[in-house]
C-alpha cells in the first residue's frame, strides 16, 4: 500500500457511532455541570440524576440537527443521482398538470 501522504499528521476518522457516543458523554457531561452548578444545595441526588437526563434529552434534538441534516442531504444526493426520474407518474405528467 502506498504510505500516507503527510506522516507527520495524525488521520482519525470517526464514525457515526463513535461521533453520537462522544455527543453523549459530552451532553450528559455538561448537563451534570449545569444542574450541579444551579440546583439548591438540599435537592436529592434523584432529582439531579432525573435533571441531567432531561436536559440532556433535550439538547440532544438541537446538537443531533446538523448531523440530521448532513445524512439527509447525502440521501437526497444519492437518489438524484441514481435515479433522474423520482417525481414522473407513467404517464408523463410530473403530477403539477405539466407534461414532460
Amino acid at each position: 500500500s502506498h504510505p500516507h501522504p503527510y506522516p507527520h499528521t495524525l488521520h482519525y476518522s470517526m464514525t457515526l457511532i463513535q461521533y453520537l457516543l462522544l455527543l453523549l458523554v459530552l451532553l450528559l457531561l455538561l448537563s451534570w455541570m449545569g444542574v450541579r452548578y444551579y440546583a439548591a444545595p438540599h435537592t436529592s441526588l434523584a432529582i439531579r440524576t432525573l435533571s441531567t437526563i432531561v436536559f440532556a434529552l433535550g439538547f440532544s434534538g438541537t446538537v443531533l440537527l446538523p448531523v440530521d441534516l448532513s445524512i439527509a442531504e447525502d440521501v437526497q444526493g444519492d437518489t438524484i443521482m441514481t435515479n433522474t426520474n423520482t417525481y414522473t407518474n407513467n404517464d408523463g405528467n410530473d403530477g403539477d398538470g405539466r407534461m414532460l
